[in-house]
């Protein structure tokens, strides 16, 4: 169902206050840092609500991020900025034209330079929270090992450790959702194709670390029957659990 105009367009209104306040427009030099956050998870959040295809995308990144993160056993205060530029790591398609982001063809070269500018803009926008470490996840999530990426085209350990580890998670939800150009695939699918890219374009550690955090999710389920299964035994039998 399609979002009513004027609910379209208020939407729209606080996006640009928003933005304005964070490129320093009406006093937004002055905000502090809490506030700037604030602001920025309040534009992450408006900015996907406005489009039915991305609805959840980044929470769901998000959590997959942090599941590689903390798998991959980086220190507490890391594994939060990878979350939080995870969070943040699409804001820069405010800048996008609709138009071309819910293109249901396949996009033109002049297109796709529109799409490659986002982390650009996602880093300068994240940059007014005055972390280096936070912005650089988001201007590189889009980098790729093979050099193949975008914006800077860095290769292999040039690019941050956390925007390899965004990458990961960003693959998966994308391969898995559905989008304008085509149908979301299956989760067998996009952990084949995870294993097909580690080492190649894909962190192979964060890959690694995704798959393992998948089975075991996967597998949890099955193991809690299991014992629910041989807990009912047990107690059938009056011997108890041992």
């Amino acid at each position: 169902m399609r979002r009513p105009l004027k609910g379209r367009w208020s939407t729209e209104r606080r996006l640009a206050a928003a933005l304005a306040l964070l490129r320093g427009v009406g006093g937004g030099n002055d905000l502090s840092r809490g506030r700037r956050a604030e602001l920025l998870a309040q534009l992450a959040s408006e900015l996907e609500s406005r489009d039915p295809w991305t609805h959840g995308h980044s929470r769901r990144v998000a959590h997959h991020a942090v599941l590689i993160a903390a798998r991959m056993g980086l220190p507490d205060r890391q594994v939060r900025l990878v979350r939080a530029a995870a969070e943040l790591h699409d804001v820069g398609k405010i800048n996008t034209p609709r138009a071309v982001l819910h293109k249901p063809g396949e996009l033109t070269g002049i297109e796709l330079e529109l799409i490659e500018l986002h982390p650009v803009d996602g880093a300068e926008i994240v940059s007014t929270l005055g972390d280096p470490d936070l912005t650089a996840m988001v201007r590189h999530h889009h980098e790729r090992l093979d050099g193949s990426g975008y914006p800077d085209r860095l290769t292999a350990s040039e690019i941050p450790l956390g925007a390899r580890i965004i990458a990961v998670a960003d693959t998966f939800d994308a391969i898995t959702s559905t989008r304008p150009y085509r149908p979301a695939r299956s989760d067998e699918q996009a952990l084949q194709i995870l294993d097909e890219e580690a080492g190649v374009r894909l962190d192979p550690l964060g890959v690694s670390a995704f798959q393992a955090c998948y089975e075991e999710r996967r597998l949890r389920p099955l193991w809690n029957a299991h014992r629910k299964v041989v807990a009912q035994f047990e107690a059938k039998l009056a011997i108890g659990p041992r």
